[in-house]
């Protein structure tokens, strides 16, 4: 069974409720369980590094406990909602840790360029922090995470990362596009805005 989170005991049948809404063979859902949780370790180990395996287990003790509910009531692949309630546990998680370190970085890190340069690029980075401020947390971190870069192919991870959110590679690139379109206009408008100050 998974690892208990805040030292709640969860039965081992709400545990069996869980693998019987996985698959009625419970060899199969046994197999189920086992790669949704290395999948959700994964999903956590980009940010969380050891925690990883502790957010993976908090985020299947809350289906567990949820389980009840879903039985009988959740159509599509419960996979599916394994990562739903994982992207909030993970949001819930960033907002610890930066409140923990301080917030966000600042703004105006110093830059070594010309003064026009580096004013230009105060305001760009000014005007960027608060348009992506003014998105809704989940949209922010999935624009954030689709164009982060790390060490597997771009297009390994954001396939990984349609997965995660339940679409398909081309639904995500049409959500992060008009993320996008909102995040330029937001910044031209702010561009303005600052320069007839």
């Amino acid at each position: 069974m998974s690892k208990l989170v805040k030292d709640r005991e969860l039965d081992q049948e709400s545990f069996d409720r869980l693998l019987d809404w996985l698959d009625p063979d419970r060899e199969a859902a046994a197999r189920k369980y086992e790669v949704i949780r290395r999948d959700l370790i994964r999903f956590f180990e980009q940010l969380a590094g050891p925690d990883a395996a502790d957010l993976a287990d908090g985020a299947i003790n809350t289906v567990i406990e949820k389980a009840p509910r879903l039985v009988g009531a959740y159509t599509g692949d419960p996979k599916h909602y394994f990562f739903r309630v994982a992207h909030l546990k993970r949001l819930e998680y960033t907002r610890k840790m930066a409140r923990r370190d301080g917030g966000p970085l600042p703004d105006n890190l110093p830059d070594r360029q010309s003064p026009e340069a580096s004013m230009e690029k105060e305001v760009m980075s000014a005007c960027l922090h608060e348009c992506l401020q003014k998105f809704r947390p989940e949209d922010r971190d999935l624009f954030l995470l689709y164009y982060r870069e790390g060490s597997q192919t771009q297009l390994e991870f954001r396939l990984e990362l349609a997965a995660r959110q339940g679409c398909s590679i081309n639904a995500l690139r049409l959500q992060v596009h008009r993320l996008k379109g909102k995040l330029r206009d937001c910044i031209i408008d702010c561009q303005r805005r600052r320069e007839a100050r």
